[in-house]
């Protein structure tokens, strides 16, 4: 009820719990994923059209109190899922640096890593259709002693 400027609280929990029950109150939060030495967070990827065969994730690392590797990932939704990341340019060259395949990726103790366009990414060849922009997708990352950790990988174009 509205009064004078003021808002009941009755009328505040009717109006939260009818937004949060339609979903729209937590789409823009990221999802969160746990392994016995640390946090995976948010992961997600590049929209692709009908005529992609490719696009990047991106996966941000937290809380790591027990080292361990990414080794790999699969997803129904690619044919195969590479671990890319830039290598050192020659001495001297001031450009980007190229990207090549990594076997895998350290998570270090107390370390923090946010997968990003010109770091480590993961590259996901041989995509089979269109990945729609507000869908999600399975995402299995593989690691070296956590072992296989299922996600859902959600897709935006940032």
């Amino acid at each position: 009820m509205i009064n004078g400027g003021m808002v009941s609280s009755r009328f505040i929990q009717g109006m939260a719990m009818a937004i949060a029950s339609s979903g729209l109150a937590f789409a823009a939060l990221g999802h969160e994923y746990y392994a016995a030495g640390f946090k995976i967070v948010h992961p997600w990827a590049m929209p692709t059209g009908p005529a992609d065969k490719s696009t990047v994730a991106f996966v941000r690392f937290e809380e790591i109190s027990s080292a361990d590797r990414l080794i790999g990932a699969r997803s129904p939704v690619a044919g195969k899922i590479e671990i890319r990341g830039p290598i050192a340019p020659a001495k001297g060259v001031q450009a980007s640096p190229p990207m090549a395949s990594l076997k895998a990726l350290d998570l270090p103790v107390g370390g923090e890593i946010e997968m990003s366009q010109q770091g480590v990414h993961l590259v996901l060849d041989e995509v089979k259709g269109p990945l729609l922009g507000d869908r999600s997708y399975p995402l299995t990352l593989v690691f070296e002693k956590a072992g296989t950790i299922e996600t859902m990988m959600a897709m935006s174009p940032f």
